[in-house]
């Protein structure tokens, strides 16, 4: 069963995360004055409704051949986000300056571009998640190689991460161990929470959808508009209380709508459901379009709030027509290229 109102949630997602992001190119570029408010920053947190969207889709597959789901999911993630790569890697290499101009250090290049854990962040800034994402599958692949049950295999990858955190904190949660920092990342139970919500579903028929849903969008609401600081969120032990504050009203979020969804008792315009089939497309781009247009606008002679209006309208709509051009011609002709190699192999 496709559930409409998860893409409708996946198109949410990456458009919190756009205005997050373009909180800061709002005082990147603007013209002498802000509209988005701070807190807006906490859309960032749209990530964690993808984690644990990617954790319910999977287990609603019902996936029982482990080489075909790595093959599906692959194919799925690396070639639009290595589209994506190799074009802030050519806008590197002919103007540095424009790109990760943040970072610490110049990402590894063979790492990006496999999604290999590094001490940086890869060339293309959102790929992070993507590195979360395919250590998910790759985990959740051996799941199905060994035909463990869901619920064993949580509370088994449940044990481990605990263990490993309980007897090397340091190492758990350092950077100087990146690919140790992701395996035990507290982030990953936002993954298993997805499967249990998938889970839940099944077993309730979406029952207290509303109050659920409710209880999430409010207690995601809270943390995202009154947390004293939500970047401490982000690194760290912080991890441990984004997992609390954020992942499980997700989760809860996740749940309300898709029992809606079993329902009948939700639905959304057809042109939500498409920005949500583009939204993967959309969360690769965003920050590309966005920054694009924040330099060209700097060009405008005119300044102030009307300015700064015209900045983020052109901006969210950009990106998400940018979306669904990229989604139809490049994405989904990728994907398909992709696993016709698969299949030819």
């Amino acid at each position: 069963m496709k559930f409409q109102s998860i893409q409708a949630l996946r198109a949410i997602a990456a458009n919190a995360v756009l205005i997050a992001h373009l909180t800061v190119i709002e005082r990147k570029y603007n013209h002498g004055a802000l509209i988005l408010p701070k807190w807006l920053e906490g859309g960032v947190f749209g990530v964690d409704i993808f984690f644990v969207v990617s954790g319910f889709i999977m287990a609603s597959l019902a996936e029982r051949n482990s080489k075909r789901f790595l093959i599906n999911r692959t194919t799925r993630i690396f070639p639009p986000y290595w589209f994506y790569t190799t074009l802030v890697l050519a806008a590197a290499l002919i103007r540095p300056d424009w790109v990760n101009s943040s970072y610490d250090q110049a990402p590894s290049i063979w790492r990006s571009y496999l999604l290999v854990p590094d001490t940086t962040f890869p060339i293309l800034g959102v790929g992070w998640t993507l590195i979360h994402e395919m250590y998910f599958y790759i985990v959740f692949a051996l799941v199905i190689a060994i035909r463990l049950p869901q619920v064993a295999a949580i509370a088994a990858w449940t044990v481990v991460i605990l263990l490993i955190w309980l007897l090397f904190p340091g190492e758990a949660g350092s950077p100087a161990y990146p690919i140790l920092s992701t395996a035990v990342n507290p982030l990953t139970f936002e993954f298993m929470a997805g499967i249990l919500v998938s889970l839940a579903l099944r077993r309730f028929n979406g029952r207290l959808a509303v109050a659920i849903l409710t209880t999430g969008a409010l207690g995601l609401t809270a943390t995202v508009m009154f947390y004293p600081e939500p970047i401490s969120l982000t690194w760290g032990t912080g991890l441990w209380w984004r997992l609390i504050l954020i992942g499980l009203p997700c989760a809860a979020v996740v749940y309300g709508i898709a029992g809606l969804d079993v329902k009948r008792a939700i639905s959304f315009p057809a042109w939500v459901i498409r920005l949500g089939d583009a939204s993967y497309s959309t969360y690769l781009a965003h920050v590309l379009v966005a920054s694009a247009l924040g330099r060209a606008l700097m060009q405008v002679t005119f300044g102030g709030v009307l300015y700064e209006v015209i900045l983020v309208a052109i901006c969210i709509v950009a990106a998400n027509l940018f979306g669904l051009i990229s989604h139809a011609l490049i994405e989904q002709p990728t994907v398909k290229i992709g696993r016709g190699l698969f299949r030819m192999t």
